[in-house]
Formats: structure tokens, sequence, C-alpha cells
């Protein structure tokens, strides 16, 4: 009896795994870093993160899917059957309508979402997560900066961030309209992208802008942790400040679906109350020449 019951225990059919080493490049055969690797599902999970060389290592599950995700490319798709038959991944640029800059001397104006510093969004570190806020252009004009306002917690892991601008359809973040890769610069209060070098011409009309983040360095090193049990991260690096402006706002994990945004009030024992709440948004400066 003991003899085919061992028998059946290994006549059960599993899921074997393989790994391999693919370097992502871009189409002149130049090593991508920081490019998220991504197995497709109802919530995507970040699998992988190229280093500076490009290369990745990944464990390849059995007929599944893999996004492969870097601002300033096109995003790529595989299975599981192209990537055992490739050890190059090739991320394509990604080209956008560029209007001719005007001659002569360009004033600027700011569009701004008032600061409230009682109110805090929870900055993301376990993952890629990109955060967008509703925004209506009444003046038209070139990209110039957008400044966020924040609070460095944990300097050491605290993550990239990067400018994202998407077109509004149906009340809901569409598609990527700068699709370059523009870092923020961080200090102990403000993040700063510099849009200039874009030469984006935003048009009357409405859209969704925000950011991206991500912290490679700190997910690779295992430096973020969430705790389960208490439904909140162990280190937190960063924080952005909300705006009391109602408009409406969106983030997604891992390029999976759009949902609401998360938000936290400090108690009068100054820990933090954190709710979902579809109308709270970050503060923000955006300048624009025209």
């Amino acid at each position: 009896m003991k003899f085919l019951v061992i028998l059946l225990l290994f006549a059960v059919p599993t899921t074997t795994f393989a790994q391999k080493i693919f370097i992502v490049t871009d189409e002149h055969n130049a090593p991508i870093l920081g490019a998220s690797v991504f197995l497709m599902g109802n919530t995507n999970e970040l699998v992988a993160v190229s280093d500076e060389k490009g290369t990745v290592k990944l464990n390849l599950d059995e007929n599944s899917q893999y996004l492969v995700h870097s601002l300033g490319y096109i995003d790529a798709q595989y299975n599981t059957a192209q990537l055992n038959e490739t050890s190059i991944i090739i991320l394509k640029e990604s080209t956008y309508q560029l209007k001719e800059v005007k001659a002569g001397t360009l004033s600027s104006f700011t569009i701004k979402q008032p600061l409230t510093q009682k109110v805090i969004i929870d900055a993301p570190q376990d993952a890629n997560k990109q955060r967008v806020t509703f925004i209506k252009i009444d003046s038209p004009g070139y990209l110039k900066n957008l400044k966020l306002f924040c609070k460095v917690q944990v300097k050491e892991v605290v993550p990239d961030y990067r400018f994202i601008l998407l077109s509004e359809k149906n009340g809901m973040p569409d598609s990527v309209l700068v699709p370059l890769l523009i870092e923020g610069k961080k200090s102990k209060r403000e993040i700063v992208f510099d849009l200039s070098k874009t030469n984006y011409y935003l048009e009357k009309g409405t859209y969704f802008i925000g950011y991206e983040t991500f912290n490679g360095k700190a997910i690779l090193k295992k430096q973020i942790h969430y705790n389960k049990n208490k439904q909140q991260f162990t280190i937190v690096p960063l924080v952005i400040y909300c705006s009391d402006v109602q408009k409406i706002s969106y983030e997604r994990t891992n390029l999976s679906k759009w949902y609401s945004p998360k938000y936290g009030i400090r108690g009068e024992d100054g820990k933090l109350i954190w709710k979902d709440n579809f109308d709270k948004n970050f503060a923000y400066e955006l300048e624009l020449l025209h």
C-alpha cells in the first residue's frame, strides 16, 4: 500500500522552471539599466530588474507571459516559448511628435495644486508604481518643469522618480504622451523634473500628469519589506505631500489596473491613518512657457 502511494505522488504533474540569463538592450545593442520584467497576471509581479550591463535572470514559468518595461522605450511582451528561443531582449525607443519651438522670448506661467502638509501620500517602495492626477489645460504652452513636495525619511533607499504625462479618455488615464526617461532631482523637501528638453507643447485639453517610481537598488538588495500583519511598510524612505483641491487621481502597480490612491492623515498621537480616497492627490507646481 505504501509503495502504491509513493507511485501516485511521483505521478502528479508539476510545473517546471528553468533559469535563463538575458541581456536587455536598445536597438543599437547598448545595455539598458533598470528595465523591469513583470510576470503578467491579474496583478503583475515584478520578477527581475536589469543591472548596469542589462543583465536579468529569469526563472521561466511554463506557458506564461512577461512584460518588459523601461521609460523611454516601447513596452515589449514575450511568452515563455519566445524567451526560450533567445537570450537578447531588445526594446525599441519611443518617439513622439514635436512642435517647433517659437522664436523670440517666451513668458512662463505656473499651474498650481496647493500644498496641504497635514495629508501625505504613501510613497511606493516595493515595485514600479505610477501615480497621476487629472489636469485641465486652458492656456497651452511648452513644458518647462514640474515640482512635487516631499519629505525624505531614509535617504539611502529613496526611489527614483520619473515624469509621466498621459492622455485622458472617458475620465481615465490612457496613452503615454511624453515617452522620455526624465528623472526628478530630489532634495529634502522637493522633487523637480526638468521638462524643457522634451520640447513638448501641451495643447488645450484634459490630461493626467504625475510620476512613476522605481527603487531598483532597494529591490535588488532586498532593503524594502512589507509587514503583512500590520499592513504597512517597515521602511518608508519618502512621502509625497497632498493637496486639498479635489481632483480625480489614480495609481497602479507594475503596469496593472488603475485604482484609487491611498492617503494618510496624522492623528493627535502622531501616527498615520491610511485610507483610500478617489479625490486625494499630490500637490504640485507645473511651469509652462508660451
